[in-house]
């Protein structure tokens, strides 16, 4: 999942293993940016308005997050246009 444009780079970790799809039931991994020493990887849950921002470190290991926030949450704008993605499905990024 954190894969640069050449293939490279590590898989997203939690407690020491993989992540797999399902894991944390509705959340599921949108976009991932390279920052500083590790990795931003922005979540969502499912259809409900709620978007959560991991840190990991360079090795791809969960670090921290951030409290759920809304799709209108600055914090989450600023994340779509690092991404330059449209995460909050508002059709406008950032």
């Amino acid at each position: 999942f954190l894969r640069d444009a050449a293939g490279s780079g590590p898989s997203l970790k939690y407690a020491g293993s993989d992540v797999f799809a399902g894991q944390f039931g509705a959340w599921t991994p949108l976009g991932a940016e390279k920052v500083g020493t590790g990795y931003q990887v922005v979540w969502e849950n499912g259809g409900a308005d709620q978007y959560v921002i991991w840190n990991t470190d360079s090795n791809g290991t969960w670090k921290s997050q951030s409290d759920p926030v809304s799709g209108s949450n600055p914090a989450l704008k600023a994340m779509e246009s690092i991404l330059h993605q449209d995460l909050n499905h508002d059709t406008i990024i950032g």
